[in-house]
């Protein structure tokens, strides 16, 4: 069995944290993801065929499922397109807005109920929506999250939903099919700040593989990383946690501010996986560069590939900069969505056949 396949929308996170920027000296730097690999390799990457690309307009999130590739694009009424590979089927679906059959925007999605599904997670209207693979794509469910719950990003097993947390003690909790929360999280150590700071900051993707009992989160902001197994998920269990370059804070409004710096460097945006592997989507700007380079700055050509013990196994340097990742079950690839030289939206694919471990 082969899940979740997560993205996050990067774009709202320093949007929103640019405002906190303030003005101190720079903290020496610890180490970097990059810093724990041994091995590169040079990448290529191959358009995919048959997408009516002149029908997007600025698409931020990938997600391959079933037959179907599916985008996010914010900007527009209907949230979501689709096309399905096999029929040629196109359609646009999911509308802006606070009805019951619509979303305000949207934060994350993936795959659920055996990658019959996907979901699609709305932080400013708290709330879940699942959908069915059939051409219609209207809502099956939609669950609503109370504002207390401070849910930043899920991640979904087919009996459990993963979420991490924002401004509370624990990292993250899991609800289980009798809709009970267990709260769990290893604690990450910042000098002079509470943990409720620690998790408003720490914010991120997070990644299921049903098959091994293991989620995975990385954060969007510096280089922490860590692997639970919920084989028990009435005591998740830490298996590795890596705590690299992490933000830099502000040392104005005390122990519970989560302000940054504008040297806090960028990280993972978003992140997909196989039975095997991890493929976290890596980057080395920081706050400033957004400033300079704006939605550019979301773009990055290195893939960091982990296992499922939180080793690392390769960096992958690609031929052109991506800003979202999927593994694709049925095509058995990963998908990408970037540009072409033209600055207009593309996308492509990683043949894993090309990547030594993998063979």
């Amino acid at each position: 069995m082969f899940l979740i396949s997560n993205n996050l929308n990067f774009m709202k996170y320093v949007s929103v944290l640019l405002l906190l920027l303030l003005i101190s000296c720079k903290q020496e730097k610890s180490q970097l993801f990059l810093d724990l690999f041994a091995e590169n390799q040079e990448v290529q990457l191959f358009e995919i065929k048959g997408y009516p690309m002149d029908s997007l307009q600025a698409p931020d999130m990938i997600l391959g499922v079933g037959d179907y590739i599916i985008l996010s694009e914010p900007k527009l009424n209907s949230l979501l397109s689709c096309y399905n590979y096999k029929t040629a089927y196109f359609k646009r679906f999911l509308s802006k807005g606070q009805g019951a059959n619509e979303v305000i925007n949207v934060q994350t999605m993936g795959y659920c109920n055996n990658e019959k599904g996907f979901y699609v997670h709305d932080v400013m209207g708290q709330s879940v929506s699942t959908f069915l693979l059939k051409d219609t794509f209207s809502i099956l469910t939609k669950d609503a999250i109370l504002p207390e719950e401070r849910i930043c990003s899920i991640s979904y097993d087919d009996s459990l939903a993963f979420f991490t947390k924002a401004g509370t003690v624990k990292h993250f909790a899991v609800r289980t099919n009798l809709n009970k929360f267990i709260d769990f999280g290893n604690d990450i150590y910042l000098e002079n700040k509470t943990p409720e700071a620690v998790t408003q900051i720490l914010q991120g993707p997070s990644v299921v593989s049903p098959a091994k009992k293991r989620m995975a989160w990385f954060s969007v902001y510096g280089d922490p990383f860590e692997v639970y197994d919920f084989t028990d998920f009435e005591n998740i269990r830490l298996i590795r946690s890596v705590v690299g370059t992490l933000p830099v804070f502000s040392t104005v409004g005390g122990m519970n501010s989560a302000a940054l710096e504008k040297e806090t460097k960028l990280g993972v945006s978003s992140v997909a996986t196989n039975d095997q592997f991890l493929f976290a989507l890596y980057n080395e700007n920081t706050l400033e560069d957004a400033i300079k380079l704006k939605d550019e700055v979301f773009y990055s050509n290195k893939i960091l590939i982990f296992d499922w013990e939180g080793m690392p196994y390769k960096v992958l340097n690609l031929d052109k900069k991506i800003r979202s990742l999927s593994y694709w079950r049925n095509k058995n690839m990963i998908i990408c969505l970037g540009l072409d030289t033209y600055l207009n939206p593309a996308l492509y694919y990683i043949d894993l056949g090309q990547i030594s471990i993998l063979e």
